[in-house]
């Protein structure tokens, strides 16, 4: 499991979650998710994609479909970080991830 926080802008869009996953393994998947983190410790999947029983080599995943609720960047009460999931140890390199994009629109509110 890998973890990175994540600095957006504050009061952005959230339009797309998108990365590029090396995946040679039919028995290992691949998740990445967008979570923002309240105060509390409290969690909430913005968005996700993931390979299931994907053993082509590089894929390129993409979700622009991100959770009611989520979608503007609140940095006052929340922090953003990307959680990857089923990533294997850099001496096996069957399943990596070679990089994490999130598309966003400036000029949002959050209220």
């Amino acid at each position: 499991m890998l973890y990175a926080p994540l600095q957006l802008p504050h009061g952005a869009e959230i339009l797309q979650f998108k990365a590029s996953v090396y995946d040679n393994s039919a028995s290992s998947d691949v998740g990445l998710y967008l979570y923002r983190m309240d105060t509390s410790a409290v969690a909430s999947a913005a968005a996700e994609v993931g390979t299931s029983s994907f053993s082509g080599g590089q894929v390129v995943l993409s979700d622009t479909t991100i959770n009611m609720g989520t979608e503007i960047v609140d940095n006052e009460h929340y922090a953003y970080f990307v959680l990857a999931t089923g990533v294997m140890e850099p001496t096996i390199l069957e399943v990596f991830v070679t990089s994490v994009m999130v598309r966003y629109r400036l000029g949002a509110s959050t209220g």
